[in-house]
């Protein structure tokens, strides 16, 4: 995929992405859906939810939880950094795990840590220990180097300030 020119696809108002983990890019998402002729009903009998549904997470009401976001992901024949509008340059840790279509406690139990540990490092109050880079890699799909850069962006971005 061309990255570079991703920025410039993912939302017609100019912004690049929802900063809430997990949250729709609303005109990736309409344009998807125009392309294969559907309207949130039509999409919520796909994905088997109500079109209320539907219409809360283009509105941003909402977020499908990553199970359901890889499975609009592929209804809409969309990359999750489509559909997220968050492309891998911005990514924080928690954008990896949704990425891999993983919630907290799945994740945390991927790679051997409690819920709440997975949290503070999604966060970026918990200094990520190099034990668990290889291991969330593994779990996210991603290289190590881009779980490190993922959670300095969490900590530079979701974190205290210093």
């Amino acid at each position: 995929m061309d990255w570079e020119n991703l920025a410039g696809q993912l939302d017609d108002s100019g912004g690049l992405m929802p900063r809430r983990p997990g949250f729709l890019n609303a005109p990736a998402v309409r344009r998807a859906m125009e392309r294969h002729g559907l309207d949130a009903k039509r999409l919520a009998v796909r994905m088997g939810v109500s079109a209320v549904t539907v219409r809360s997470w283009i509105g941003g009401r909402s977020a499908p939880n990553p199970a359901r976001l890889a499975a609009l992901a592929e209804a809409l024949e969309l990359e999750m950094v489509q559909l997220t509008g968050v492309p891998p340059a911005l990514q924080t840790l928690a954008d990896l795990r949704i990425h891999a279509a993983l919630n907290q406690a799945e994740a945390a139990a991927a790679v051997g840590v409690s819920r709440t540990s997975l949290s503070d490092y999604e966060l970026g109050v918990s200094e990520l220990p190099d034990t668990l880079v290889p291991r969330l890699a593994q779990a996210y799909g991603a290289t190590a180097d881009e779980v490190v850069e993922a959670w300095q962006r969490s900590r530079d971005t979701l974190g205290p300030s210093k």
